[in-house]
């Protein structure tokens, strides 16, 4: 009795398996396509309504069946090979992302490391123009005063005068402003006194 009891599922399972794959079968294909079908399957009244029909329109039948079937067939196969290709190339463009983002990281790294050499070179030229201006103030310190020449005083830019105005004695200061034309004189004493104005 308990053997009769087993068969009865495995019986049922075994008749509900083909038409759990045909509508597996047809609920991917209506994801895919939708409803409208590519290829028409030509049902004869005569099977649809219950007469009796003829073996070779049977035949017919079947083989259009089994067409429709390869064809579904093929496209599943069509749609194994385009899912596997763009999964090749979706690998390849995450690889090129990965490679994009190592020669980013690599780019702002060669950045960084410049813009720190920038600044060193920056820091030792002000360092170097800032040794230069200390070594010619102590010279214009060591001139008398009657000494400083007019014509040399006038010849220097006016950066190069502020910034020994700024690191001259209050009389030496005096007498390079005497020795320069006078505009240029009050130009130089409004920038001195209000920096802002550079």
């Amino acid at each position: 009795m308990r053997r009769e009891e087993g068969k009865s599922p495995v019986f049922l399972a075994i008749f509900l398996l083909p038409f759990s794959f045909l509508a597996t079968l047809v609920s991917v294909y209506v994801a895919i396509y939708g409803f409208e079908l590519p290829f028409e399957i030509h049902m004869k009244t005569e099977i649809s309504q219950g007469k009796t029909v003829s073996f070779d329109e049977l035949t017919l039948y079947r083989a259009t069946l089994l067409d429709s079937i390869k064809l579904l067939r093929n496209q599943i196969g069509t749609l194994k090979v385009d899912k596997d290709s763009f999964a090749v190339e979706t690998g390849v463009w995450q690889d090129s992302l990965l490679n994009l983002q190592n020669d980013k990281s690599l780019i702002e790294s060669e950045i960084q490391q410049l813009t720190n050499n920038l600044n060193k070179v920056k820091n030792q030229f002000e360092q170097e123009k800032q040794n230069r201006m200390n070594r010619l103030t102590k010279i214009f310190q060591s001139i008398e005063q009657e000494q400083i020449d007019s014509v040399y005083v006038a010849q220097l830019d006016d950066e190069t005068l502020m910034d020994i105005l700024a690191l001259a004695r209050a009389q030496q200061a005096a007498v390079i402003l005497q020795k320069i034309e006078p505009k240029r004189a009050a130009k130089l004493t409004s920038k001195f006194i209000n920096p802002r104005l550079q």
